[in-house]
């Protein structure tokens, strides 16, 4: 399964900071994905999109300051199709209804912290630890599009940048701990 894993926080923390924003209508939104912003809702991200971070949770605001889990939702109080293993990242997943920003306003719990690190299996191998900091965009919004590194200094030019290849040490060079460099927080 493919998705970011929030790994660690610049200190050491597995978890950052988190916000909660209303899917698009009829968009499909995964635990995991890297998401951005479309008129002020929730969108999965594309290469080259400005990503506001990645979905870790999946939420509905029931009014009056009460936001539930999608999971604890009663069947059939909304017209949302909620899918998957819950709180499994590239598993539990909702396709909002074509009313959602108006009538269900499920949402998607976003970590927007620029500190985050996450955990992704990219498509191919990485080539070895001379990629540390080089720039990567992803190929959909839940994988790194490995063969897009590019090594060109301070650049924001790329959505995630590398900074740990192989970390469980298994030999597989398709694993990578990567972060966010091309966010809506910084400009």
């Amino acid at each position: 399964m493919a998705g970011f894993y929030p790994y660690r926080t610049q200190g050491g923390q597995t978890g950052g900071e988190t916000r909660d924003f209303i899917i698009a209508d009829s968009a499909t939104i995964t635990l995991g994905d890297a998401v951005d912003l479309t008129s002020g809702y929730v969108t999965p991200a594309d290469t080259g999109d400005r990503l506001l971070g990645v979905v870790v949770g999946l939420v509905q605001d029931k009014g009056n300051g009460q936001v539930v889990s999608l999971d604890l939702d009663a069947a059939g109080s909304n017209s949302a199709t909620h899918s998957g293993n819950h709180g499994v990242i590239g598993s539990e997943t909702v396709v909002v209804a074509s009313d959602n920003t108006t009538v269900d306003k499920i949402m998607a719990r976003v970590n927007i912290d620029t500190h985050q690190e996450y955990y992704n299996d990219a498509d191919g191998n990485l080539s070895g630890d001379a990629e540390i900091g080089c720039y990567f965009d992803i190929i959909d919004e839940d994988q790194i599009d490995e063969s897009t590194g590019v090594s060109n200094g301070h650049s924001t030019a790329a959505q995630f940048i590398l900074v740990e290849r192989d970390p469980h040490n298994d030999s597989d060079a398709s694993k990578g701990i990567f972060r966010i460099c091309e966010t809506y927080w910084h400009r």
